[in-house]
């Protein structure tokens, strides 16, 4: 996460940790461009003899996220300064890329009390909350109790999909959609 400005207090939001910082660096393209870049300088610092492979496989794919980053800006767009509400609070750095505000009611990972769900519900429907995405593996059981007072459509996202690019896609369209 080298050169990465990390998120603080985005992830956690119980008493103890309310400047966590938020891991999930990947679910941005801009910072996949940082951690291509990362591992681009490592890869020489270790084989410093095969540079001009690693840099031009680096340029290309660099130039591949920086089509594929622009594309999501141009879908999301319209959307800008727009609402979500995610479970899991793992698309901080996505939202801010595309300048979308994410609300997320997880509570640190556990059952969220009713005084945060009501605050949380009540912030959802003030900014006019688009979707609800669900990530998979966690327990839907109070997502979709929470979602019953939203009314919002669930759409399941996976951001630890291996096709990474097609879930991000899939996020934006998410959004978009909606």
């Amino acid at each position: 996460s080298d050169g990465i400005r990390l998120l603080k207090g985005s992830h956690h939001f119980d008493a103890d940790d309310k400047e966590g910082i938020d891991p999930h660096v990947w679910n941005s393209v801009a910072n996949a461009r940082v951690i291509i870049r990362n591992m681009f300088d490592a890869l020489v610092e270790i084989d410093a003899k095969n540079r001009d492979y690693y840099m031009a496989n680096y340029v290309r794919f660099d130039k591949e996220l920086k089509q594929f980053g622009d594309s999501l800006a141009r879908e999301l767009a319209p959307i800008k300064g727009e609402a979500f509400v995610v479970w899991h609070p793992s698309l901080s750095y996505f939202a801010r890329d595309y300048g979308l505000k994410q609300i997320s009611v997880e509570y640190d990972g556990k059952e969220a009390p009713a005084k945060f769900i009501e605050q949380r519900t009540r912030m959802a429907k003030s900014q006019n909350a688009r979707v609800f995405l669900l990530q998979k593996g966690f327990d839907a059981r109070q997502a979709e109790s929470v979602n019953a007072e939203l009314g919002l459509k669930i759409v399941d996202i996976n951001p630890l999909n291996l096709d990474w690019k097609g879930e991000m896609k899939h996020i934006a369209d998410a959004l978009v959609q909606q």
